[in-house]
């Protein structure tokens, strides 16, 4: 079961997507052929990203690694509509010294 994902009223805009197609080359001679693999033949993923103050942006990643990047997030995305999502085990902080705050990024996959 899918659960909101945290904070995402403070997410920044834009969100990019991207996606592959999982293919596989076949080969005999000469001749060769690529074709798409299994039921869910697509990979999409996208990089969120918030600014939060540093006690927030602990709270974050600490649930995050709580669920040892397992977890499943419903989230609506302005492009695709309801998804569902999880974290991949990329992520990335930075300060951002000008606001005071942090910026937070993690790579998510589409699961739905």
């Amino acid at each position: 079961m899918a659960t909101p994902l945290p904070m995402s009223g403070k997410l920044e805009l834009p969100i990019q997507w991207s996606g592959t197609a999982m293919k596989k080359t076949q080969q005999t001679g000469g001749y060769s052929v690529e074709t798409i693999q299994g039921l869910n033949p697509y990979v999409e993923t996208t990089t969120l990203t918030w600014r939060l103050p540093m006690d927030k942006m602990g709270e974050l990643i600490r649930g995050f690694k709580a669920d040892k990047w397992l977890g499943m997030y419903s989230y609506t995305c302005p492009i695709m509509g309801p998804v569902v999502i999880r974290p991949t085990s990329n992520y990335s902080y930075v300060e951002d010294i000008s606001r005071g705050q942090w910026q937070v990024s993690v790579d998510f996959r589409r699961i739905s």
